[in-house]
């Protein structure tokens, strides 16, 4: 077809080609539209990326935590099943309930059970000791003054990294755990170590629901902390300076220690 100057007029096709163009050029992103949206993904991730990151640290905590007591359990089974006696009282003029033992038959049996071998060194406790963190993370902790975690002979490691420490102490017979390790974080009273205890006459390790706590004055003496005040061990707002050391009961039932909805690892400070 022919305009009226005799030129050829454009075919339909280019037209609706053209249009198209036009439409696909005015639907491109603007670099200002661009800016906003990658501004926008990168506030959610911020907010959201650290939560989801400890949901995984505190399950790969509870995973860790129901492989140790497992094998725990089933550890000092066997032992009983093997007639060692759990407590033998050695009385003293000073300790009638007995002194201290912390290299106890049952406790090397028991370590044998639960194939820890690698004993901790003297200066890998003091390291270890040092980065040992209360419940809430926020100061280091003290030292147990019955279970003596570390301070023991029995202190060994097994060959998944897990620690097991034995004492005979205080009427009971104590064994703490870090389910994954003295080279592993968080070590913290709550997180990756816990308390459980037999105490004598009893043939069953159950969690700790108690334990002792001290302080040394000026001189070097230590005097027992035990006051109503410290009473409570296992609570975002205790006072105790081993906060923590009694969580296992709340672990095993997987219940919050502070009375809220959430599980016990939901609620991990």
């Amino acid at each position: 077809a022919l305009a009226l100057n005799g030129t050829p007029l454009r075919s339909r096709p280019l037209l609706v080609q053209a249009k198209n163009n036009r439409v696909c050029q005015n639907a491109a992103f603007t670099l200002a539209e661009v800016l906003i949206t990658l501004g926008i993904i990168g506030i959610v991730a911020a907010m959201t990326i650290p939560t989801l990151i400890s949901k995984y640290r505190h399950k790969v905590l509870e995973m860790s935590f129901k492989k140790t007591y497992a094998n725990l359990q089933n550890a000092f089974r066997a032992v009983i099943a093997d007639d060692y006696p759990v407590y033998v009282l050695n009385p003293t003029d000073s300790r009638p309930d007995g002194d201290p033992n912390f290299d106890s038959e049952f406790g090397r049996e028991l370590r044998l059970k639960y194939r820890a071998q690698t004993k901790i060194d003297g200066r890998q406790k003091a390291a270890y000791e040092k980065s040992i963190k209360n419940y809430t993370r926020t100061k280091q902790a003290g030292i147990p003054q019955c279970s003596q975690f570390l301070s023991s002979a029995s202190a060994f490691m097994a060959a998944d990294g897990s620690v097991l420490s034995v004492a005979q102490n205080c009427g009971a017979l104590w064994v703490t755990v870090d389910t994954n390790g003295i080279f592993n974080g968080p070590n913290a009273m709550g997180h990756d170590i816990f308390l459980f205890y037999a105490p004598n006459g009893t043939s069953t390790l159950v969690p700790a629901t108690t334990e002792s706590e001290g302080t040394y004055d000026e001189d070097g003496n230590f005097h027992y902390n035990n006051t109503e005040e410290n009473k409570n061990k296992c609570s975002k707002n205790a006072k105790s300076a081993v906060n923590g050391i009694t969580c296992a009961q709340y672990a095993v039932v997987n219940k919050c220690p502070d009375g809220t909805a959430e599980t016990y690892w939901e609620c991990l400070p």
